[in-house]
């Protein structure tokens, strides 16, 4: 049992450094890459709904309203990918597998547990863009959004959450694991 813990935590750990690590990496590119001008001038252009686009001073403000919900959308994303991989590794590690093989039985729960934190990485922005954000993003560009946020999770969680995380007995409960690192 202590095993299975120290496990846990040193799973949780990696997970929570490699998300600390790309949240880092989306910060510097957005700040020195992108630049606050080109970034405020982007969503001006792209994301704002034009209804806000009037007076200079009402732009610039909800052009920063819009920034800051953006970025809570994006920490909130990544708190369901280290909730959804803390859960999925609570189960690779106490789940007790006796024999070879007897893992890849427990692939329809990482299904489930890959679905479920799917739909909330897909409610994180409906609720932050819909419900916070008073319309001022464009009606259109509030499905790419999401789905580009699914991917983002897709992505994380699959990678860093299940492939390199997961515990060496467990590795084949998750999908294509077994080809991608032993081939």
């Amino acid at each position: 049992m202590i095993i299975s813990w120290i496990r846990f935590l040193k799973s949780m750990g990696f997970i929570l450094i490699s998300c600390a690590i790309v949240i880092a990496l989306l910060f510097t590119i957005w700040e020195f890459v992108i630049g606050p001008t080109s970034a405020n001038a982007f969503i001006n252009k792209y994301l704002l709904n034009p209804q806000f686009q009037g007076e200079p001073e009402i732009t610039v403000e909800m052009v920063g309203a819009l920034i800051t919900i953006l970025q809570k959308t994006i920490l909130w994303e990544f708190i369901v990918i280290i909730g959804i991989s803390a859960v999925w590794l609570g189960a690779a590690n106490f789940i007790p597998v006796n024999k070879p093989g007897e893992a890849s039985n427990w692939v329809w729960a990482w299904y489930m547990i890959f679905l479920f934190g799917a739909a909330l990485s897909a409610l994180v922005p409906i609720y932050q863009l819909q419900i916070n954000g008073d319309e001022l993003l464009r009606s259109e560009r509030v499905i790419p959004i999401i789905l580009i946020l699914i991917f983002l999770y897709t992505i994380i969680f699959y990678f860093i959450g299940s492939l390199l995380a997961t515990p060496r007995h467990m590795i084949t409960s998750v999908p294509l694991a077994t080809r991608i690192i032993w081939k």
